[in-house]
């Protein structure tokens, strides 16, 4: 029987690729991109505008010698890429929400052109079994530093990394049909005003 190498993907430019080798082994990729000069009408402290955008060329080139693996019979791998899907929330824009749509886009046509089986998960679906509601990108990047000590995600700047090992891991986990971890609610404190007496 064919082993299973887990890819989890994070779209966006912030984003990152992790990738879980059936052996233990575990990679944190940032995602590959580019920036450019817009042009046109600068910011208000006179700089030039600048949009980062995926990298066309690299993009693709981590994902093909996966897709070779897969495609070929004899080898010792199969491939499953974890996508994760997301989604316009209350209160984003409608700029927002295009270039989350447009980010997960690109990714999913790299895939299919590859003939990559993906599996699209949710935050809603994955984020309370690996992290816990109500966790930040910062404490993503915990919990996958303490599951995946060997991957590189030491700079805050690996959140991404970090998300997508996380997002690998779940699904692995439940096409395993292996426990969830089991995490509390956060609870959001609220600031209570003292009342301070008046002298007099």
């Amino acid at each position: 029987m064919r082993k299973t190498i887990y890819i989890g993907v994070d779209p966006g430019v912030t984003g990152g690729i992790g990738i879980l080798y059936p052996e233990g082994d575990a990679v944190g990729l940032s995602m590959p991109t580019v920036t450019f000069n817009r042009g046109g009408r600068k910011t208000k402290k006179g700089n030039t505008r600048k949009k980062t955008v995926y990298d066309a060329q690299r993009l693709p080139a981590i994902f093909r010698p996966f897709a070779d693996s897969h495609h070929d019979p004899d080898d010792d791998y199969q491939v499953v890429v974890v996508l994760e899907n997301t989604m316009a929330r209350q209160g984003d824009t409608g700029i927002t929400g295009f270039g989350m749509g447009h980010s997960k886009g690109v990714i999913e046509g790299i895939i299919w052109a590859l003939g990559l089986p993906y599996e699209p998960v949710t935050p809603s679906q994955w984020r309370p079994k690996m992290v816990g509601v109500g966790t930040d990108k910062e404490a993503s990047r915990m919990r996958a530093q303490r599951l995946f000590p060997g991957a590189e995600l030491h700079q805050k700047n690996h959140e991404g990394r970090a998300e997508a090992l996380l997002i690998a891991e779940f699904f692995r986990r439940k096409q395993a049909g292996e426990p969830m971890p089991v995490f509390q609610r956060v609870k959001k404190t609220k600031k209570v005003k003292k009342k301070v007496a008046k002298k007099g």
